[in-house]
């Protein structure tokens, strides 16, 4: 696969570098060495590879011309430092690789093992046939990542759902909640990325979709006539609507009958969030319970504007 390939060969020469491995006066038998420390990097990636799908995003972006001040030439490839800006890769192929992975999450059975890990990541540009490895000074983490098995109908549920997702507002929501199911992360910080990503899905999809539909179905009367908690928030000014609030507007929108459990546990999560938070509760943290919710409404969020367009319209 060429993109482990050249992943495997931008690590090797980011430890040849670091070990004086390639001094000045040795570019011409600079390929023949880098071919046999990337092969050990491959070889012990294998004795390491664990059971699971192998996610690979390869993208492709044409770019100003590259500060090539800090160049060297070898004698089948070349390699740089700070030849383009750091953000450059993250702002452009982030997005993208979320969406990918969120559809992922989106489309597993409940009873799947979702932990996420992440392989490597390689930036290199192309001058004719010559790859010219970039690096930069400020370390970035790795980018590929790790998905348990899929079929043929769980690689289209996935297409479709991170289509859905697109470039939309609801980013950086989708980023920490992928976050939180990195393989090997802070039991602590999990649980924070997590929260944080299903507290922002409810701000920005309320603000954005249930809002607007809220207070259309509150004009016909429509709340008078519904079971349970939903029934009495009609009586409470939209704009004064806490969280726990407004995730009852949009799980009764978007599951009526589960509405008053979903949102109880909602508002359980809510207070271990602020015992944490304010008390400096500790473990065990609810993770898994905040995960489970926010894909379970995520999902039903994306589908229901898949049939409908935007509720608030």
């Amino acid at each position: 696969m060429p993109e482990m390939l050249h992943m495997d060969r931008a690590a090797a020469l980011a430890l040849g570098m670091l070990s004086g491995h390639y001094p000045p006066g040795e570019e011409a038998s600079a390929s023949g060495r880098l071919e046999v420390e990337a092969a050990a990097i491959r070889n012990a990636r294998a004795d390491e590879r664990k059971p699971g799908a192998y996610l690979v995003c390869d993208g492709e972006i044409v770019i100003e011309e590259p500060n090539f001040e800090v160049r060297r030439d070898m004698d089948t490839f070349s390699m740089c430092i700070d030849a383009l800006p750091k953000s450059l890769t993250s702002a452009t192929f982030r997005p993208l690789v979320d969406n990918v992975i969120a559809g992922l999450l989106l489309s597993q059975s409940t009873q799947a093992d979702r932990r996420v890990g992440r392989i490597g990541e390689v930036t290199f540009l192309m001058e004719e046939d010559r790859p010219i490895y970039c690096f930069s000074l400020l370390a970035l983490p790795p980018r590929v990542s790790i998905a348990p098995p899929v079929g043929v109908e769980m690689v289209a549920a996935t297409a479709v759902m991170a289509a859905r997702l697109g470039d939309n507002s609801l980013r950086e929501a989708v980023h920490l909640l992928i976050a939180s199911f990195q393989d090997g992360s802070d039991a602590l910080e999990a649980f924070i990325a997590a929260w944080a990503a299903i507290e922002m899905f409810v701000h920005v999809t309320f603000s954005e979709t249930y809002c607007g539909a809220w207070k259309a179905a509150m004009a016909s009367g429509e709340p008078h006539s519904l079971q349970g908690a939903i029934a009495t928030l009609a009586e409470t000014k939209v704009a004064k609507y806490h969280v726990g609030q407004k995730f009852l507007v949009i799980s009764s929108f978007l599951d009526l009958k589960a509405a008053d459990a979903d949102t109880g546990e909602f508002n359980r999560l809510r207070l271990f969030r602020n015992e944490l938070f304010h008390e400096g509760r500790g473990s065990p943290y609810p993770t898994d319970d905040v995960q489970k919710l926010a894909l379970k409404y995520l999902r039903l969020h994306l589908l229901a504007l898949a049939r409908t367009g935007n509720m608030s319209s």
